[in-house]
C-alpha cells in the first residue's frame, strides 16, 4: 500500500486572550506519504506493518511571549512564524479477519514529532517556545473494522468503504500528554 495526502487547517487554535481556551487543531497544511505492507500467515491472519511521514508547513500564528522556561504565561503576545516539527509514525498489527465485513486488529505503533521552529524578532523567545516541543509516545491499539473491500472485489457489493472503531492507549511517551483515545473512521475508495 502507497498512499500521499493533505491535512488542512481545520480544527480550532488556541486563541491567546484566554487562558483555559483548548485547540482542537494547529493551525496549518500537512502533506503525508505512507507505505505499508502484509504478510499472509493463514487465511485470516495477516501480519502487517506501515509507515507514515507528516511534513508541517509553516504558518502565522499569536501567541503568549513567556516570561522564561518556567513561566511561560505573560501578559505580551506576539505573531511567530511557526514550523511545527514532522511527524514519523511507524507501526505493526495482527490482523484476524472474523467474516468477508468483520476484523479484529491489535497493533502496537510508535510516533515521534521533531522540534518545532519559531520565527520572530526576539530569537530568546523563539529558544524558550522551541525548547522540548519535540515528542515520542509508543502506543497499544485495538481495532474493529466493518468492510465491504473484499465483497466488492467479488462483485457482491456495490461500493467499497470501510468503517473503522478503535481504542489506544499510550504505553510510554515524552512530551505526550497520558490519555486513552476512541476514534470512529469511515473511508471510501475510488
Amino acid at each position: 500500500l502507497t498512499s500521499f495526502g493533505a491535512v488542512a487547517p481545520t480544527g480550532y487554535v488556541d486563541d491567546p486572550d484566554l487562558i483555559q481556551d483548548i485547540g482542537f487543531g494547529d493551525g496549518q497544511w500537512d502533506v503525508f506519504f505512507e507505505l505499508g505492507s502484509g504478510y499472509h500467515l493463514s487465511d485470516n491472519l495477516i501480519f502487517n506493518s506501515w509507515g507514515r511521514y507528516t511534513h508541517q508547513f509553516e504558518s502565522k500564528k499569536k501567541l503568549r511571549v513567556p516570561f522564561s522556561e518556567k513561566i511561560e504565561i505573560s501578559g505580551q503576545k506576539q505573531t511567530f512564524n511557526e514550523k511545527l516539527g514532522n511527524k514519523t509514525d511507524l507501526g505493526i498489527d495482527l490482523e484476524f479477519i472474523a467474516t468477508d465485513w468483520l476484523t479484529f486488529r491489535p497493533a502496537i505503533s510508535y510516533s515521534t514529532t521533531e522540534k518545532a521552529n519559531y520565527k520572530s524578532n526576539n530569537s530568546a523567545v523563539d529558544s524558550l517556545l522551541e525548547e522540548n516541543s519535540n515528542s515520542y509516545s509508543q502506543n497499544f491499539m485495538f481495532q474493529t473494522q466493518l468492510s465491504s473491500v473484499n465483497l466488492y472485489l467479488k462483485n457482491k457489493f456495490i461500493l467499497p468503504a470501510q468503517l473503522n472503531f478503535s481504542y489506544q492507549t499510550m504505553i510510554e511517551g515524552r512530551n505526550t500528554p497520558k490519555v486513552d483515545l476512541y476514534d470512529i473512521e469511515f473511508r471510501m475508495f475510488f
